[in-house]
């Protein structure tokens, strides 16, 4: 039997790919006062998250974890950084929230 990817989950992975591609706009204006290394944290972050969310997508019990990974790590580099936001948190949390909800329907 094929398993079904829930409306809620598929609507959040959408908004997470809208997001992977806005924080690459957001690149373009990067203060150098953040550092050398922020523009290449948040380029290889988006494409982790990027894996992870395509994996969400096909129902795969693996990026529950590593988007739960990404999620933590992400949120702690933020607040070294003195840019911790709010509403990364909220659509990282949904998303983790609702995968780990749909978590026995998942390969």
């Amino acid at each position: 039997m094929k398993s079904f990817r829930p409306p809620l989950l598929t609507v959040l992975c959408v908004m997470g790919f809208i997001g992977c591609f806005l924080k690459q706009i957001l690149l373009i204006g990067a203060s150098p006062e953040w550092g050398t290394a922020y523009p290449l944290y948040i380029s290889l972050s988006t494409i982790y998250s990027a894996i992870c969310l395509g994996g969400l997508m096909v129902m795969r019990r693996w990026a529950v974890w590593a988007f739960g990974a990404y999620l933590v790590i992400h949120q702690v580099v933020f607040l070294q950084m003195g840019r911790w936001d709010l509403g990364a948190l909220l659509l990282a949390g949904a998303i983790f929230l609702t995968s780990l909800f749909y978590y026995r329907r998942m390969k």
